[in-house]
């Protein structure tokens, strides 16, 4: 999937979340963090009466502010070193040990139990109350800023990051299974990394991020659903995609596309309808 140019941080997770490109919404480097101010997709389900958080860095409170199920999303918490500016990063950075407290963070939201009053009176627990979450790691683009994309830490940034994306989709769908909910997992970055390390650039692979996404006894991999292995999709297509699944309306400023084998293998077309007007 291709990514938008500066190939930084903050502008590509603006374009990700909201499908506007940073030559619209304005936004060309990491450092004075200030809050979104496009629509996002975290607003449009918002608006709809769903129920959206994140777990990540404490820079994600920031440019997310008003984006938030209020006192209900934010599962950020506040970091002890300021290592997010590009003049902060040096040979050896490693976020290692925040990716294991974003994790617990988002662990403890996945156990977390809201309890809802149905109008008969009655009350149900529910788990994991969450329509869209966010979960957020940076290790695996911090050791390969200082060592490279093929360096052997950050292959084990990524070993790591797969252990803990595996147990978090067990867990959900786990919980998936008990409350006859569907969990669509998409797993994606920010921008891409060379092999000399560093921050920014035009290379191909800087502009270039993976794009997974699993949904448990879904159609992706049947054949009438297989993408063609050339298929090119760009990153503000994602705001735009996840706007369809959830059912809820495309952030204003979008310039995205709907990626739509996504949608046909995992939303029935009975639905389409209601979600593609």
């Amino acid at each position: 999937m291709s990514t938008q140019f500066p190939t930084l941080s903050v502008p590509n997770w603006q374009s990700l979340i909201t499908g506007a490109r940073p030559s619209l919404h304005g936004r060309i480097g990491n450092d004075n963090l200030t809050p979104y101010t496009f629509d996002s997709i975290f607003t449009s389900s918002m608006n709809v009466g769903m129920k959206n958080g994140i777990s990540g860095d404490a820079w994600w409170s920031i440019l997310l502010n008003g984006h938030l199920t209020p006192f209900y999303g934010d599962g950020t918490s506040p970091t002890l070193t300021n290592n997010f500016g590009d003049a902060s990063y040096t040979h050896g950075h490693s976020d290692r040990n925040k990716d294991i407290a974003y994790n617990q963070r988002f662990h403890a939201a996945i156990n977390s139990q809201t309890v809802v009053r149905r109008s008969n009176g009655s009350y149900d627990i529910i788990q994991f109350d969450y329509d869209l979450f966010l979960s957020y790691y940076g290790d695996i683009d911090g050791v390969s800023h200082s060592f490279g994309a093929q360096s052997s830490q950050t292959q084990s940034a990524i070993d790591d990051k797969v252990a803990f994306v595996r147990a978090g989709i067990n867990a959900i769908t786990a919980i998936d299974a008990v409350t006859q909910t569907r969990t669509v997992f998409i797993i994606t970055s920010d921008h891409g990394h060379v092999n000399v390390g560093g921050h920014g650039g035009d290379a191909h692979t800087l502009k270039t991020v993976p794009l997974i996404v699993y949904a448990k006894d879904s159609q992706l991999a049947s054949v009438q659903n297989s993408l063609p292995i050339y298929s090119t999709f760009d990153t503000v297509d994602i705001a735009t995609t996840i706007a369809a699944l959830l059912g809820v309306p495309v952030p204003r400023q979008s310039e995205g596309s709907f990626i739509s084998p996504l949608i046909s293998a995992l939303v029935p077309a009975s639905k389409w309808h209601h979600l593609l007007v």
